[in-house]
């Protein structure tokens, strides 16, 4: 006999330059809109109009059918079904519903309908686990409650000190997770020093860790209208890991030597390495503009977005 050949069952065909994603397998939740018939199973019919509407077997709860039979100004309810067959003759394939995630209309339940619709409303939407909470740093909370200080961080005194650098980041107003920043220092006449810094994350997310479990699951953090999810708790994302201004931050960096005069790099003077820094202002984009026009920074400047934004 010869080697293996592998083999399956084709299960569906999706059309050559039909656009979009190929229709759900069996067991993929569905985004639905749950509706009362007077009789009968009730039908959920998909957002995503290419969907037939789908027969709930077994029915909802009673509680939740007379929700659903609650009178004309009931909103109907947004939800996630499965499907579970499709019997030969039948006009809509048997499922079941889910979960209920609210009525149509009401901003959390469509939040929670984008989210699912899209694959990641259990990775991002969920609580962070109490062993990944478990593994942040114990350190004093700032006085007056604002970010916390590395005093407690021995490490913080065996890195490269570029506190003495003019640190700065330019970020949208209200932006609470800075994870970069730039630094100039002028060496000489000829010469300034140039900085690069990034938060470094990795010295409080050891590799294996279930900080480290999460922040793989939740891939990045999602920005929406009105809310965030972070790929890590906020302590880490926009506190300690966040290169805010008037306090000492570890940071990954590299340092470049530049002309001043041609603004060459002069790239043997090139370092790389682990530092500690000071960010001299959080600047926002018009601050910065404002700067390279010769305009006072502060004239103008609109109040911030609520943090919960950027």
């Amino acid at each position: 006999a010869g080697p293996p050949v592998p083999t399956a069952d084709v299960v569906g065909l999706w059309p050559e330059g039909a656009g979009g994603s190929p229709p759900p397998r069996r067991g993929t939740e569905i985004v639905c809109t749950l509706l009362a018939r007077g009789g009968g199973a009730p039908l959920a019919t998909p957002m995503d109009s290419r969907l037939p509407r789908i027969r709930l077997h077994p029915a909802p709860s009673a509680a939740l059918l007379e929700k659903l039979r609650g009178g004309d100004g009931v909103p109907p309810l947004r939800c996630t079904c499965r499907i579970d067959a499709w019997e030969e003759g039948r006009a809509f394939p048997d499922g079941h519903h889910v979960r209920i995630l609210g009525p149509a209309g009401d901003v959390d339940a469509e939040v929670a309908c984008l989210l699912a619709e899209t694959g990641i409303l259990d990775d991002v939407a969920s609580p962070f686990s109490p062993e990944a909470l478990g593994e942040l740093p114990r350190l004093a909370p700032a006085v007056g409650g604002g970010p916390a200080e590395l005093g407690e961080l021995k490490e913080a005194t065996q890195r490269r000190d570029e506190r003495s650098a003019v640190a700065f980041s330019v970020d949208p107003p209200g932006c609470q997770d800075i994870d970069d920043a730039m630094s100039v220092r002028i060496l000489s006449d000829e010469f300034y020093e140039v900085g690069v810094h990034i938060a470094d994350v990795d010295r409080f997310v050891p590799a294996g860790s279930h900080l480290d479990a999460e922040a793989r699951r939740r891939c990045t953090t999602f920005y929406l209208v009105d809310r965030r999810y972070d790929m890590l708790p906020h302590f880490l994302s926009g506190n300690l890991c966040s290169l805010h201004e008037k306090v000492d931050r570890l940071a990954v960096s590299v340092l470049f030597k530049v002309r001043r005069d041609t603004l060459e790099i002069v790239k043997e003077n090139t370092w790389f390495g682990r530092t500690l820094i000071h960010n001299r202002a959080a600047m926002t984009y018009s601050q910065a503009d404002a700067l390279l026009h010769d305009r006072d920074p502060n004239a103008d400047v609109a109040p911030s977005h609520p943090p919960l934004t950027a």
